[in-house]
């Protein structure tokens, strides 16, 4: 359970600062309890103000977990399934709706469904935005589970591929799962991460393949925010 600054806990604080004025006074002399008391509310007041700061640079939304799964529904790569699930947290009061993603394929990407809805989705430069809509604006601290599907045609029929996943939130976890047809296994796979204009290869202990070769999943644990991490492989 997270806890936030209310009137109900300031009004315990000043109680709490009145008990220990009192507690000061008994045993200690004037001066001396007003000294301390003073040190301890600059240290109140400090801790406040940094409190205050530090709320004030989150961003709305933290995703405190994502896993996704990329579905290869057939040896040609004529369709593929995209299932992703969320948990968010939202780090402000009045959160009315959510960006979850440009989504875009070499060929055309249909059937997106967002659970729970109600959704919009909004085409710019070739990229479909997925928006998350809530009836009831969210509060800060409040938690929600979130989940994606949307169908790729013919975007994934070459032999070496690549899924790619930017962090455009603030993300806790990230996991990508990619399932292959029993037909045509996982050759090879491995990862990178792009920031800031530079590619690196990500290590390649974090990019499991099953021992059957028909899965492959990446693992990172708190991605950089403005980060891609792109999951490739060959089949």
């Amino acid at each position: 359970m997270r806890e936030h600054m209310t009137l109900a806990n300031t009004l315990n604080a000043a109680g709490f600062m009145l008990g220990l004025a009192s507690t000061l006074v008994l045993f200690f002399s004037d001066q001396v309890a007003i000294g301390v008391l003073g040190v301890l509310l600059a240290v109140g007041v400090f801790v406040f103000v940094f409190v205050l700061r530090w709320r004030d640079r989150q961003p709305n939304i933290t995703v405190l977990n994502h896993e996704k799964t990329l579905t290869l529904e057939d040896k040609d790569g004529d369709r593929a399934t995209q299932h992703s699930e969320m948990k968010i947290r939202t780090n402000r009061n009045g959160v009315e709706r959510l960006r979850l993603g440009a989504v875009k394929g070499d060929g055309p990407v249909k059937n997106i469904i967002v659970d729970p809805p109600p959704s919009y989705i909004e085409e710019i430069l070739g990229f479909k935005e997925v928006y998350k809509i809530f009836r009831t604006p969210l509060g800060r601290g409040d938690e929600r589970d979130i989940k994606v599907t949307l169908t790729y045609e013919d975007s994934y029929k070459d032999p070496e591929e690549t899924w790619k996943h930017p962090i455009a939130l603030k993300t806790k976890s990230l996991s990508a799962k990619i399932v292959f047809p029993n037909d045509r296994d996982c050759g090879h796979a491995w990862a990178t991460v792009s920031f800031a204009g530079e590619v690196h290869e990500w290590p390649s202990g974090l990019v499991e393949i099953s021992r059957n070769r028909l899965q492959a999943t990446l693992k990172v644990p708190r991605p950089r925010l403005g980060a891609e991490y792109d999951l490739h492989w060959e089949w």
